[in-house]
């Protein structure tokens, strides 16, 4: 489990759930999801403008169908009938998820340890994905301000055409 901003960074990693367990049952057992649901979760920003706007709105994560729906949680509306207005609303929620999506693909391509089953003991294997997460929040961090950025390359990630396709970028080296 983890969160992601759109600098491709990761700002919470919870590791050490099997994959074979939901998105919803991982979220429900984590400490993130645990105060959330609580309501003690005390790091989130306070609601703020939207930018050129007087409108205030919280802060929230973005899930996809397995996350509840809470106050400080963005999910799509279910179903394939939905009016246009709720489509847009899920195209554009999808589009959020594309970070942290990216972020996921950007470090399994760069640690390659994490493309297959780690041959370690549970414990042991928490901590180096955690480690590669780290590694790699420090590379993404450091590297922004150079123009030849080694780690993360300009359109190393998808990214968004003009006619609101998406351009795959992404590729395993």
């Amino acid at each position: 489990m983890a969160v992601a901003d759109a600098s491709y960074t990761f700002l919470y990693v919870d590791s050490g759930n099997y994959g074979r367990n939901s998105d919803g049952g991982i979220f429900n057992n984590c400490s993130l999801g645990k105060a959330l649901v609580s309501e003690t979760l005390f790091s989130l920003p306070n609601p703020a403008p939207l930018l050129n706007s007087d409108r205030v709105l919280p802060f929230v994560f973005v899930g996809d169908e397995a996350f509840p729906l809470r106050k400080n949680i963005l999910r799509p509306y279910p179903g394939k009938f939905l009016s246009n207005e709720r489509k847009i609303f899920n195209y554009r929620l999808s589009r959020a998820r594309r970070c942290v999506e990216n972020a996921f693909g950007i470090l399994a391509s760069r640690w390659r340890v994490l493309r297959t089953e780690i041959a370690l003991n549970p414990e042991h294997a928490n901590k180096v994905v955690l480690a590669c997460c780290c590694l790699h929040n420090y590379l993404m961090k450091n590297e922004l301000g150079k123009a030849a950025k080694k780690y993360c390359p300009v359109n190393f990630a998808d990214s968004l055409l003009p006619n609101s396709t998406i351009k795959e970028e992404l590729i395993l080296r």
